[in-house]
């Protein structure tokens, strides 16, 4: 599953096609917090985002979890 979490901040010219022969793909045209961000992340193994910040305590809420 492939999570773009701010398509609204990439701009009209950005084609996002090629990922649909990847996979699953949910597009958020923005993501406002980090609980959002978290939930959106559950289940996705790809994160893609312009401006949404991964915030280590983000990732320490991820299944894949911060590893130093």
């Amino acid at each position: 599953r492939i999570i773009i979490l701010d398509e609204d901040t990439t701009g009209q010219e950005v084609d996002w096609s090629a990922l649909y022969e990847l996979g699953e793909v949910t597009s958020y045209g923005t993501t406002n917090s980090e609980a959002e961000t978290v939930a959106r992340m559950q289940g996705a193994e790809v994160a893609l985002t312009n401006k949404v910040p991964f915030a280590r305590s983000v990732i320490e809420q991820l299944p894949i979890g911060y590893a130093e």
